[in-house]
């Protein structure tokens, strides 16, 4: 039996243990028959606890999949709030985490119950080691603007590798740095400067002011090139 199959197995034995205690749970219901008002509502508050305490909690989101071939980092957040929004005990995020891994990150399953602490460690070490802020400070710091790549797709594409090289930065400097090199990674000078010139505030605003400012742009190459193109465009279009 490989580790995939031992921990489904182990999923399935604990929804099996919690659907006997749900069982166990109603029976006691049925014999609990308090007289007095007050007993009545201990009986009711201790029914209600032991129910919320053994019932399953079915996920409400269910985690993507990792292989390893994506950042650590985006899927540990997705876990994250996956196991937040599920209230999942560190048992369950253990075994989630582990039947979540594929191709090479599920080589790091050991043989015995999955404990999410020491899961996340290794999936860091493989695929997420100490060196890996560096190359990515150094991808930042050269990236440059692609050939037929929007303004939004560079901006986006900045804003991941900041994240990536500098993870433990407060928010508001990662997006001040974020601004400063989507700027300096535009080839046209002139694009540049006027996104410069325009003071913008955050990432989303410099996108915004050079998207604004290319549109200009093509209109009036546009503009030009009818008037090139046809003698009569002053006639027909007074200025």
């Amino acid at each position: 039996m490989d580790a995939q199959e031992r921990i489904n197995r182990e999923i399935q034995q604990l929804e099996h243990e919690i659907e006997e205690s749900k069982r166990r749970t109603r029976r006691i219901e049925h014999q609990m028959t308090p007289s007095r008002p007050r007993e009545r509502n201990h009986a009711a508050q201790r029914r209600l606890e032991f129910s919320e305490q053994n019932k399953f909690k079915q996920p409400l989101v269910t985690p993507q999949t990792f292989d390893g071939t994506t950042p650590l980092m985006d899927f540990q957040a997705h876990f994250s709030m996956c196991a937040g929004i599920n209230r999942w005990t560190q048992e369950e995020k253990g075994l989630y985490l582990a039947v979540s891994l594929r191709g090479q990150a599920q080589q790091l399953l050991g043989s015995g119950t999955p404990d999410y602490d020491k899961l996340m460690d290794s999936l860091e070490r493989r695929f997420a080691p100490k060196n890996q802020a560096e190359i990515y400070r150094v991808q930042l710091k050269s990236r440059k603007i692609r050939e037929h790549e929007t303004l939004p797709e560079l901006g986006q594409a900045i804003r991941r590798l900041a994240s990536q090289a500098y993870p433990k930065a407060p928010e508001e400097l990662l997006e001040t740095l974020s601004k400063e090199q989507f700027i300096d990674s535009l080839t046209d000078s002139e694009l540049r400067l006027r996104i410069q010139h325009a003071r913008p505030k955050s990432l989303d605003e410099a996108i915004q002011v050079g998207v604004e400012l290319e549109a200009f742009n093509r209109a009036e190459f546009q503009r030009k090139d009818l008037e090139q193109g046809s003698p009569n465009f002053s006639a027909r279009w007074p200025h």
